[in-house]
């Protein structure tokens, strides 16, 4: 333990603070209403972080340790359904995805044979798909800094190569299904969120679409 190595020269102590700043993932609406499922009804704020670690370097009898300045959010069961607005951005801030890491392929963009339309029979069109999945960390450590260790990405888009070459695909959500099926599949990945967007559909839009995401059963 690293207190142990240190002492008695070093003290090493931590501040695990809970949501503090807005994510540009949020709006502010959604920004308080993560807050108020702590039990406090609040997270911690810049001040909250900044008295902590004052305290904590004052008390010279703490070492070893980690204190939670979070509202009491690491009380909440990681089974628990947060009860605010039920956005797709939500899930970026649900507990069970703590102590995960984010394993992410951005703009994968592929031709495939898919729609129901007249218009879209027949040929191929571009879609663009985004996949996002969690790990937990300590079933992927990084310490030996071996691929063996952690789940390397590199499935990912063979799997969805083989989705699309398997024939005609009437929706994009089952495209974002199977997709998904494939990614929550593997048995290190705990959840898993993917998009789909087709860029022909409409003159003027960039792109319509479909996102999901899912925690493994």
């Amino acid at each position: 333990m690293l207190a142990m190595e240190m002492a008695p020269k070093v003290r090493v102590v931590g501040v695990a603070p809970g949501l503090t700043l807005i994510s540009h993932l949020q709006t502010d609406a959604q920004f308080e209403s993560t807050h108020r499922i702590s039990p406090l009804n609040k997270s911690s704020e810049p001040q909250d972080i900044a008295n902590t670690v004052l305290f904590l370097v004052q008390s010279r009898a703490i070492t070893g340790t980690t204190i939670l300045v979070d509202g009491g959010q690491h009380l909440v069961p990681h089974g628990a359904r947060f009860q605010h607005d039920d956005t797709m951005t939500d899930w970026f801030f649900d507990p069970r995805l703590a102590d995960c890491r984010r394993v992410f392929i951005s703009d994968f963009d592929v031709s495939a044979a898919i729609g129901v339309f007249p218009q879209e029979l027949g040929r191929t069109q571009a879609v663009r798909i985004n996949i996002d999945f969690w790990v937990k960390c300590a079933s992927t450590p990084s310490e030996r800094d071996l691929l063996v260790d952690v789940v390397d990405y590199d499935f990912v888009r063979p799997g969805i190569h083989g989705l699309i070459q398997s024939g005609h695909i009437g929706l994009l959500e089952t495209l974002v299904d199977k997709t998904l099926a494939l990614v929550l599949e593997h048995p290190k990945v705990v959840a898993a969120r993917v998009r789909a967007e087709k860029s022909e559909v409409y003159p003027d839009c960039e792109s319509a679409g479909v996102e999901v995401f899912r925690f493994k059963s």
